[in-house]
């Protein structure tokens, strides 16, 4: 009875939390653990203590193996996001503004190249009435602020993966083995 009240607190105890641990030491210490706690069960009274040895043992190894895996997957969900995250910084940098408009149109920029940069730029303007009428007063042409005000969606880098091929093994198949034959001789009265 005291085996079962040990093993029960040995198994509710992994739900308590294990703050400041990562997955791999949270999925060995719960597996140890449970491990023990079922190795000690079925090791019976006699074997209690090698059973929850070798439960704990094994439980330990496969609760950190699963952990582990939980932190590999945690740590590229993390890569993922940061990539995001410099993909629209970089982006954002090179977002054109309304005040470089007005400087290339001051300095005699073409209409035709002051669009192509808005556009090669990915720069998306959200213009109130005072920015179009800050526009009109230094001089930017018609066409240019129309084409500021197309919507366009900002451009979105996907980063490409790898492409990795796999060459099959050879595949060894052994010669069928020798048929024998047995010959005997029956002898009868």
């Amino acid at each position: 009875m005291k085996t079962k009240w040990i093993i029960t607190a040995l198994m509710l105890l992994p739900a308590c939390g294990c703050t400041g641990m990562n997955n791999t030491q949270q999925g060995g210490l719960t597996g140890g653990l449970l491990g023990a706690g079922i190795g000690a069960l079925a090791g019976g009274p006699r074997h209690a203590a090698a059973g929850a040895l070798i439960g704990g043992g094994v439980g330990a190894i496969a609760g950190a193996g699963i952990g582990a895996d939980r932190d590999r997957w945690e740590e590229r969900k993390r890569d993922q996001a940061a990539h995001a995250v410099a993909v629209a910084n970089a982006q954002a940098a090179r977002q054109m503004s309304v005040a470089e408009i007005i400087q290339m149109s001051q300095q005699r920029t073409a209409d035709d190249v002051i669009i192509r940069q808005i556009e090669s730029t990915g720069s998306v303007f959200q213009l109130t009435s005072n920015d179009i009428l800050d526009l009109q007063n230094h001089n930017v042409s018609s066409r240019v602020i129309l084409a500021m005000q197309t919507p366009r969606r900002a451009t979105v880098v996907v980063p490409q993966r790898p492409v990795v091929v796999y060459e099959p093994r050879p595949y060894y198949m052994p010669p069928p083995p020798p048929v024998s034959y047995e010959v005997g001789v029956i002898y009868r009265r």
